[in-house]
């Protein structure tokens, strides 16, 4: 069977969950077993479509559980692919069998912060459960000491913002770049709560005005 004909078929079979199948062509050449795609190892691509029992089999098999996958990053792990996905059950699963949890390589490849992004609060909640810090904040161009709370809030998440509201510093700041103006913004803090809105700062850190719970309306100075 020609490979690009076989990768077709192994990922059909992984899509419909049909593991009786993918076990015999498996059984028929152990080598397929760790054949990579652009989607990664075979244990990427199940946990990404979140069949449960093909990720189990092919661990089983002897697939490393915190195999990165090369074609999509260098860092790319099965359980960032299920994460991506929002398939909770994989997360869960592989978080058993010994999945990494790193959050020293920046955001990109903090799980946590894939999950707040997202709005996957079951997710969210496994993470914290399994010992992941919350606290972790990153700096970059486009954020300055931004932790997952924060970027729930950036992104509207509200519910993924009520499990992680215990979990963080209480201190999230985030810089903007909007109508060509660079500046920063702090929640109102009161036991890690945003109780009255946020206090924006410029570029500088001069205090700029205080703005409402949407961050949005200036209500004060």
């Amino acid at each position: 069977m020609a490979e690009k004909t076989l990768v077709k078929e192994f990922c059909d079979l992984i899509r419909q969950g049909d593991l009786e199948r993918l076990v015999a062509l498996i059984e028929e050449d152990k080598s397929r077993l760790y054949m990579t795609t652009v989607f990664g190892t075979w244990l990427h691509f199940a946990a990404s479509e979140g069949k449960l029992e093909i990720v189990e089999y092919l661990i089983a098999q002897g697939l490393d559980v915190n195999t990165h996958c090369e074609s999509v990053s260098s860092l790319f792990t099965p359980i960032q692919a299920a994460v991506y996905s929002g398939k909770a059950n994989i997360v869960r699963y592989l978080l058993s069998c010994g999945a990494i949890i790193d959050t020293n390589r920046g955001s990109l490849e903090n799980i946590l912060f894939l999950a707040s992004h997202q709005g996957y609060t079951e997710i969210i909640q496994l993470l914290i459960e399994s010992g992941i810090d919350a606290k972790v904040k990153y700096n970059s161009d486009t954020m300055k000491n931004m932790d997952a709370l924060a970027l729930a809030y950036e992104y509207g998440q509200e519910a993924a913002v009520n499990i992680l509201r215990p979990y963080s510093l209480g201190e999230p700041v985030f810089w903007h770049d909007k109508r060509g103006g660079k500046y920063y913004s702090m929640p109102v803090i009161n036991n890690n709560y945003v109780r009255q809105g946020w206090r924006r700062f410029d570029f500088q850190g001069n205090r700029i005005g205080t703005y409402d719970s949407h961050n949005q309306k200036r209500i004060g100075d």
